[in-house]
């Protein structure tokens, strides 16, 4: 005789689907691209990728700001915050990778005013 409770399909068949999450990581992504094609045209280009990263990162932090809130009760069958967050930090990490230190360092390198 198999232990089952037949109650548990039956509470996940009846709670409303939420698409927080899902909602949330497209506006992220949305907003990174808007932030990203206005500082274009303001900031040189050694500073794009860095800006990405610091964006998405801040984002990343929003959203796990957002799940730690939530506190539902976590299934994997379905997308949580704490997945949106995650996602924005890998991709947030992966931009942060694609920075050339030497090329942001000449951004910054100010000119010396010694005599």
């Amino acid at each position: 005789m198999p232990i089952t409770n037949p109650t548990k399909p039956l509470a996940r068949q009846t709670r409303a689907q939420t698409f927080g999450p899902q909602v949330l990581f497209g506006v992220t992504v949305a907003a990174a691209f808007a932030v990203l094609a206005g500082a274009v045209t303001v900031l040189p280009g050694a500073l794009l990728a860095p800006l990405a990263s610091t964006v998405l990162l801040v984002m990343a932090a929003a959203a796990a700001l957002a799940g730690w809130l939530r506190e539902g009760e976590v299934n994997a069958a379905r997308v949580t915050y704490w997945d949106a967050a995650g996602a924005l930090t890998f991709v947030g990490i992966g931009a942060a990778a694609l920075v050339d230190p030497e090329q942001l360092a000449r951004v910054f390198d100010a000119p010396s005013h010694e005599k």
